[in-house]
């Protein structure tokens, strides 16, 4: 394979985060010397979170404002340098990241930045999960950690020895190191926040995100419609369709962050409930309508889904060429 094509094929594995492009001197430079491009990912489902690895060529990356508004991403993403060089812009923070920094990304914000060769491990965390625990509007796009603190170095220390260890653990010492991480990454963000840089506010960004909100606080309720999203968000119908058209509306969103709930509810066997009463617990009029909306999602039945959860048939970790199906994304979605 080209290097160019190694290219293409690791950049479309990882649309679902970012836009991605070759410095022209980088990729001169592995045609030069014999190389192909090289990426390398593997992500593992810690239940409350998902830590990955990943090791590529020297790339640029963009996760642009349109990325933001048509992506159903709402997390942090917290990566520890093990080799390489980044720098970047984290929308006004500037970003220098070398070997042991660990760094911020909010999903919801854009930003730019450019690697070297490189070698990352990430966690990736549900905006839910940090709010919860350190309130809202954190302002930790783009925050970094040279090692200055202790809670930083032993965040850093335990995300590197995760990788060594990450493939043996059971799912129920997975769902351990996802709390004992949380409470590292809580304990690096108290105190550092209010000295940090903060990336410049986007009015649409916000406003979005705000209505997301209100949608996932209210999911549940039969009677959330779009007027009544629009009077909940103090905004008005046309104003709501704006900025949910690149998402394709915001029926189909409600429909979208349905479903994903019911994939949860279905795929939880220590109580399996009726796939015709979660149905109607997450809005839909008949089982029959829920399903072809769940296969049309997932390419499967919801039975079929209830099946391979109780099979133990789900998968805890994923590698590079299964991103481009749709086990990432739903990983994401259920955290």
């Amino acid at each position: 394979m080209s290097s160019q094509e190694g290219f293409e094929t690791w950049r479309d594995a990882t649309s679902i985060i970012q836009d991605l492009s070759v410095p022209p001197s980088a990729l001169a430079k592995t045609v030069q010397d014999g190389e192909g491009f090289n990426g390398r990912f593997r992500a593992w489902n810690l239940g409350s979170m998902i830590f990955t690895s990943v090791s590529a060529s020297p790339q640029r990356s963009r996760r642009s404002q349109v990325k933001v508004a048509t992506s159903d991403l709402d997390h942090y993403l917290v990566t520890l340098c093990m080799k390489g060089q980044m720098r970047g812009d984290a929308h006004g923070v500037d970003l220098d990241v070398g070997p042991g920094d660990l760094w911020f990304c909010d999903l919801a914000r854009p930003k730019e930045s450019v690697y070297t060769q490189f070698d990352n491990c990430a966690l990736i965390i549900p905006r839910s999960a940090l709010e919860s625990r350190l309130g809202e509007n954190l302002g930790l796009h783009g925050l970094q950690f040279s090692g200055g603190s202790a809670s930083s170095r032993l965040l850093a220390l335990f995300i590197a020895a995760l990788k060594r260890e990450v493939g043996n653990l059971t799912a129920c010492e997975a769902t351990s190191m996802a709390d004992s991480l949380l409470d590292l990454v809580v304990g690096c963000v108290e105190g550092a926040v209010a000295t940090a840089p903060q990336s410049r506010p986007e009015p649409s960004s916000a406003a979005l995100l705000a209505v997301k909100r209100y949608i996932e606080q209210h999911l549940a309720e039969r009677n959330l419609s779009i007027e009544r999203v629009a009077s909940g968000c103090g905004l008005s119908r046309a104003s709501l369709y704006r900025l949910f058209e690149p998402l394709g509306g915001v029926a189909k969103y409600i429909r979208q962050r349905r479903l994903a709930r019911a994939l949860t509810d279905i795929t939880v066997t220590r109580r399996a409930r009726p796939i015709s009463e979660i149905a109607f617990d997450w809005g839909f009029s008949s089982e029959s309508v829920f399903g072809r909306a769940f296969r049309e999602a997932y390419a499967l039945s919801p039975r079929e889904a209830r099946a391979e959860a109780l099979a133990g048939r789900r998968p805890l970790n994923v590698t590079s060429k299964d991103l481009m199906g749709p086990t990432l994304q739903t990983w994401l979605r259920e955290l």
